[in-house]
């Protein structure tokens, strides 16, 4: 099955004449080859369909020329028979934080002390009570991030629990047991 993925990409190089980095293409490869031995021939006949196997050829290539490591840095997840390729939140962070961003987030609960800059769109004072009820960690009352660039200017958003809730009611998830 791999074989016939790898033949997938190498036609993919040829015929979009594409640039690649040969060993992370060929590391990516090496890992869906691991896959298919934990998982079994069905996600491999799922990778290899027609749709699927072009998600994941180019999937792999584009991540791949941008160094990125399959099961680390991004997953390829079924979801609804149709594949989904999956970065890792962490390979985010870390591109802004290469060209300079400083991201930063946080939960405001109960008790806490807390005071926003509108101007600069971060945080004034966000003092964290640990003396405080533990009750108040039940009791979210906003949430905020914010990215500090490398000139010292800031963007950020705040988020009341209005603002969290109204958030959670539009998603189809947002009142399972798996949402916060």
């Amino acid at each position: 099955m791999t074989n016939e993925l790898q033949q997938y990409i190498k036609g993919a190089i040829i015929k979009y004449e594409l640039k690649v980095n040969d060993k992370y293409v060929k590391e990516n490869i090496l890992a869906l080859e691991e896959l298919k031995m934990k998982n079994g021939q069905n996600y491999m006949q799922l990778v290899n369909t027609a749709d699927n196997a072009k998600i994941t050829a180019l999937g792999i290539i584009k991540l791949s020329n941008k160094g990125l490591i399959f099961g680390k840095d991004f997953n390829i997840i079924p979801f609804k028979n149709k594949l989904t390729i999956v970065i890792d939140s962490k390979v985010y962070c870390k591109r802004i934080e290469e060209v300079g961003y400083s991201p930063r987030k946080a939960i405001i609960f109960k008790g806490e002390k807390f005071e926003w800059d509108a101007i600069n769109s971060c945080p004034k004072i966000h003092e964290i009570n640990f003396n405080a009820n533990t009750s108040y960690y039940n009791e979210i009352i906003g949430a905020y991030a914010f990215a500090k660039d490398k000139n010292g200017n800031y963007q950020g958003i705040l988020l009341r629990k209005a603002d969290i809730d109204r958030l959670k009611n539009s998603s189809p998830s947002g009142n399972s047991e798996y949402s916060p």
